[in-house]
C-alpha cells in the first residue's frame, strides 16, 4: 500500500505522543478481537523500541529519528508511568520526553497524556522480547479510523553521551562570589538517573581528593561547599552515573579562596555616652564568617589612608553578636567606626562609607583639639603645657593645657601669626613667669598664669633674631646669622651690651641654636655647622671670650639636649654625646632609636623603637627608656606615638602623643585631631 508511507509519521505521534483517538467506532468489535487478555502488567514493565507498523498487508520498516542515538523507545515503568522517547540531535543525543499515564485492563493499555487525552492499545502479543498491538488512526482526515499493527521489541538503550562533565564549572561570576558554589547541567539522557558525585581536593591531584556530596536528585544542579578547609587555593571535579554505571568525570577545578568577596554588614548610628561609644550592627550572612573586626580612625573612608590611621578596637568570634561597647574609645576628636565581617580565609568586607563606616560626635576627655603642634613648653612646677598649634578649623591659637584637669585654662589674647622655626620659651625672672615668642624681630611677652598679652619685647638696634635665651636675671642673649649679642631687659625694651661675630659662613635663617651651659656660658650652633662656638661672660653681661668646639647642634628641640646635673650635651639627631668639662666627644647613643628627652640626673634616655622617617609597620606605640649606667633598657606599652617625653615636677615621664602615626607633630594627617598627654609611668 504505497499511500501508507506518509502516513507513517502521523502513527508514531499517536502512539508516542498521545494523539487522541477518534469517536467513530465502526469498526470496534473487530479492533478488540484477539486482545491478549492474559497479558500481565509486569510482562509491560521495560523499554520497548517499535520496529515495523503494518497495515492492509503493507509493511514499513521504523528508523531512527537520529541514527547515532539509536531507536526512539517507549520507558513503561511500575509506577504508571509512559515515558516516550524522541531523540532530537547527534551531539547530545538529547530526547523531547512525554510523559503519560498508562492502566492495562484485559489486555487493552490505556495511555493517557496531562491533557487527559487517551490511546488505546490492544495488545495482541507480549513476551519477554516482543510486544505486538493495534491501534485505531484516522491517517486520512475521512473520520473512519483504520487499524494498524504494530510491533516493537525490547530495546537495551545504549549509554548516555558524556555531555555533562564539561559543564561543571566553579561559578565565580568575575570574581564576584562570597560562596564556592559548583554548577553543572541537569541529566536529561535516557536511561535512569542514579547520582552526581561532588569531589574537593586540597591539590591538583584527584588521587587525594575527598566526596563531598552524592545527589540522587536529578533536578539538583549546584552544590555550595559549606565546609571548606582553610587553604589559598581549592580543587574540585565532578562525577555523573546513571543505572549502566559511570558517564563521565569532569578535569579539576580550582578556585583562589583570596578571590571570594564576604558579605558587608550595616552599621547603625554610633551611639555616644559620657565616655565610651556603642555600636550595633546587623549579623553577618557569609556562610563562611570567622569574626567581626572593630577598627576606629580619624578620617572616613573615602581617603585612601595606610594601616596606621586606623586602630583595632574589638574581634567578636560570635556571628549572632551584633552590639559592642567601646568602653577606652580614641583619643580623636569625632572619631569613624568600622564594623567588617571576615571570613575563614581571611577575606575581610569592603568598606563603605555610612554603611558600616561611621562618624560619632564624640571627643573623649584628654584629646587636645590641635590638628599641627608647632611649640610647645613645660612647666617645671606644675602640670602645665603650653601649645602653639592649628586648631580644629586650621585657626592658630597658644593655649595653656592642664594634664591633670585634662583642661585649657587659657587662651592667648593675642595670637603670634607670624612664621618662625624659633620654640617659644618659658622663663622665670623679675618681671613674673612670662611666655616668650618670636615675631619678626620683637618677642611677644605674655603672662604665664592667663596668657594675657603683656608687650612685645624690641630689640635695639634692628637686631633680627634667629634664637634668644633668658641667660640670668635682666640678662639676655640673641643670635642673628651674623652676631651674637648680649641685652640687658628693660621691661619691653633689650638694650645691647656686647656682640661678637659667630661663623664666618652666612647660613639660613632660623636654623641657629643658642644654649646655655651656665650662667656665664652658652654655645651657639647651626643645622649645617659641624662645629659650634662658646662664648663666656662677665657678671655685666660682656663677652669676655669665644672659641670653637667640636659640638654640631641642631635647633630643634627634640634634637639637642643639656644637662646641668651630667654635664653633657645630647645630639639626639647625631646619636652621640658630649662633655662639657672638655668639649669634646664623650660616647655614642644606641638606644632608643630615637630620643625624645632625658631624665634629670641625665642617665635615663627616654624614646622609642620608632623611625619617624619611617611609618611602617614596625612604627609602633611604644616607650623606651633606656638606663645608661646600668645598660639595660625597658619597653612600656603606650596608649599612642609619643613625640615628646619628659620628666615632670613630680617625676612622672609625661607623653605628648598622637592616637595615629605621625612623623612628628608638626607634620600634616589626615586625620581629626588626636593629640593628647599621657603619663607613661
Amino acid at each position: 500500500m504505497k499511500n501508507l508511507k506518509p502516513f507513517l509519521a502521523i502513527a508514531i505521534c499517536f502512539i508516542f505522543l498521545g494523539c487522541s483517538e477518534d469517536d467513530n467506532q465502526d469498526s470496534e468489535d473487530i479492533f478488540y478481537i484477539n486482545a491478549l487478555t492474559s497479558a500481565k502488567e509486569e510482562d509491560l514493565i521495560g523499554a520497548w523500541a517499535i520496529t515495523s507498523i503494518e497495515h492492509d498487508g503493507e509493511i514499513i520498516i521504523i528508523e531512527p529519528s537520529v541514527s547515532e542515538c539509536g531507536s526512539d523507545f517507549t520507558l513503561i515503568t511500575a509506577d504508571g508511568k509512559y515515558r516516550e522517547y524522541i531523540f532530537k540531535d547527534s551531539f547530545t543525543c538529547g530526547a523531547d520526553i512525554h510523559l503519560s499515564q498508562w492502566k492495562l485492563n484485559d489486555g487493552v493499555l490505556t495511555v493517557t497524556d496531562s491533557n487527559g487525552k487517551r490511546q488505546e492499545l490492544v495488545i495482541t502479543k507480549l513476551s519477554g522480547t516482543s510486544f505486538i498491538f493495534k491501534i485505531k488512526l484516522d491517517v486520512s482526515a475521512s473520520l473512519t479510523d483504520q487499524i494498524f499493527n504494530v510491533t516493537a521489541h525490547s530495546y537495551n538503550p545504549p549509554n548516555d553521551k558524556d555531555i555533562y562533565s564539561d559543564s561543571f564549572f566553579i561559578r565565580q561570576d568575575h570574581y564576584k562570589t562570597d560562596k564556592i558554589e559548583l554548577v553543572w547541567n541537569s541529566y536529561i539522557g535516557t536511561n535512569k538517573f542514579n547520582r552526581y558525585e561532588i569531589y574537593r581536593s586540597r591539590s591538583y591531584s584527584k588521587s587525594d581528593s575527598q566526596l563531598l556530596a552524592s545527589i540522587s536528585e536529578v533536578s539538583q544542579t549546584s552544590y555550595i561547599d559549606s565546609n571548606p578547609p582553610v587553604e589559598e587555593e581549592l580543587y574540585y571535579f565532578f562525577k555523573i552515573y546513571n543505572d549502566k554505571g559511570l558517564i563521565g568525570e569532569s578535569n579539576i577545578h580550582s578556585i583562589r579562596t583570596q578571590d571570594l568577596i564576604i558579605p558587608g554588614v550595616e552599621l547603625s548610628e554610633p551611639i555616644p555616652n559620657n565616655t565610651s561609644v556603642t555600636l550595633n550592627w546587623t549579623p553577618s550572612a557569609s556562610i563562611y564568617f570567622s569574626h567581626y573586626l572593630i577598627t576606629t580612625n580619624g578620617s572616613n573612608s573615602s581617603i585612601s589612608l595606610s594601616e596606621g590611621y586606623f586602630e583595632e578596637v574589638a574581634q567578636i568570634q560570635d556571628v549572632n553578636t551584633t552590639s559592642f561597647t567601646d568602653t577606652n574609645p580614641p583619643y580623636v576628636v569625632n572619631p569613624f567606626y568600622q564594623i567588617y565581617a571576615i571570613d575563614i580565609f581571611g577575606n575581610k568586607s569592603e568598606i563603605k562609607q555610612n554603611i558600616n563606616d561611621k562618624q560619632v560626635n564624640f571627643t573623649r576627655p584628654g584629646t587636645l583639639d590641635f590638628n599641627k603642634i608647632y611649640f610647645f613648653t613645660y612647666s617645671e612646677t606644675k602640670p602645665i603645657i603650653y601649645i602653639y598649634g592649628n586648631r580644629e578649623g586650621g585657626n592658630l591659637q597658644l593655649v595653656k593645657y592642664n594634664y591633670e584637669t585634662m583642661k585649657v585654662e587659657a587662651t592667648a589674647s593675642k595670637t603670634p601669626n607670624i612664621s618662625t622655626d624659633e620654640e617659644m620659651r618659658l622663663f622665670n625672672s623679675e618681671n613674673g613667669n612670662e611666655l616668650f615668642f618670636s615675631q619678626h624681630g620683637q618677642l611677644y611677652t605674655f603672662d604665664a598664669e592667663n596668657l594675657n598679652f603683656k608687650y612685645a619685647i624690641k630689640l635695639d638696634n634692628y637686631i633680627y633674631e634667629d634664637d634668644f635665651i633668658n641667660i640670668k636675671g635682666d640678662i639676655w642673649c640673641v643670635t642673628d646669622h651674623d652676631y651674637v649679642y648680649t641685652l640687658r631687659r628693660n621691661n619691653d625694651i633689650l638694650n645691647l651690651l656686647d656682640k661678637q661675630p659667630h661663623f664666618s659662613e652666612h647660613q639660613a635663617f632660623f636654623n641657629y641654636k643658642i644654649l646655655k651651659i651656665t650662667d656665664n656660658e652658652f654655645l651657639v650652633g647651626h643645622n649645617y655647622e659641624g662645629k659650634s662656638y662658646r662664648y663666656t661672660l662677665d657678671d655685666n653681661g660682656t663677652i669676655i671670650n669665644s672659641t670653637s668646639v667640636d659640638i654640631p647642634m641642631y635647633n630643634d628641640i627634640l634634637r639637642t639636649f643639656f644637662n646641668p646635673i651630667s654635664k653633657e650635651i645630647f645630639n639626639c639627631f647625631r646619636k652621640e654625646i658630649y662633655s662639657t668639662n672638655s668639649y669634646s666627644l664623650k660616647n655614642t647613643l644606641t638606644y632608643p632609636e630615637t630620643t625624645y628627652g632625658i631624665s634629670e640626673d641625665g642617665n635615663l634616655l627616654y624614646g622609642t623603637s620608632n623611625n619617624p622617617s619611617s611609618l611602617g609597620e614596625d612604627f609602633t606605640k611604644n616607650v623606651l627608656i633606656h638606663d645608661r649606667k646600668n645598660q639595660t633598657t625597658r619597653t612600656i606599652a603606650s596608649k599612642g606615638f609619643p613625640h615628646l617625653l619628659f620628666q615632670n615636677y613630680k617625676g612622672q615621664l609625661v607623653s605628648i602623643s598622637s592616637y595615629f602615626k605621625r612623623e612628628n607633630l608638626k607634620s600634616h594627617s589626615f586625620v581629626n585631631p588626636d593629640f593628647f598627654v599621657e603619663i607613661i609611668e
